[in-house]
């Protein structure tokens, strides 16, 4: 008996907590300010450290040449990127694919888009493939990477 009571204000405080944890903020995304975003000073420094990561990359990995394949990736994300992120010109998408047989596929926080062959290889369709990059369009330009400056902005 004495342990339901505990029991009782302890399920309640879990589930407050829970609550309060999956609030999300009102944070807009980047593309929502179109040609007038203007990145804060740490969301500079964090796409230049970005440029930096991406180009020691590079220098490991090796690209697929196919100039057709690039064209059409691009075409892709020409399609699925917001009026107002196709505005924005302090971001810009760029897709490559790297030479690796690995399902994987990753993005920088200043646009750069990167896809495996092997992803690339086991896709059945476009749909797909626009899934892919979609999801990796919206990790370069809402999610985790520019969140805290922005939040601290719009505070």
């Amino acid at each position: 008996m004495r342990r339901a009571v505990y029991c009782r204000p302890v399920a309640v405080g879990l589930i407050a907590a829970l609550a309060v944890s999956c609030a999300t903020t009102n944070l807009p995304p980047i593309s929502a300010s179109g040609s007038g975003f203007k990145p804060l000073p740490d969301e500079t420094a964090l796409w230049e450290k970005s440029r930096d990561e991406e180009k020691q990359l590079r220098e490991k990995v090796r690209l697929y040449d196919d100039p057709l394949l690039d064209s059409y990736l691009e075409q892709v994300v020409g399609r699925l990127t917001p009026p107002g992120m196709a505005a924005n010109r302090e971001i810009r998408y760029r897709v490559r694919v790297v030479e690796d047989p690995t399902l994987n596929a990753f993005a920088y926080p200043h646009g750069a888009l990167y896809v495996h062959t092997g992803l690339l290889a086991r896709m059945e369709n476009e749909d797909q493939l626009a899934t892919v990059l979609g999801h990796e369009m919206r990790t370069a330009t809402c999610c985790a990477s520019s969140a805290p400056p922005r939040t601290r902005r719009s505070a």
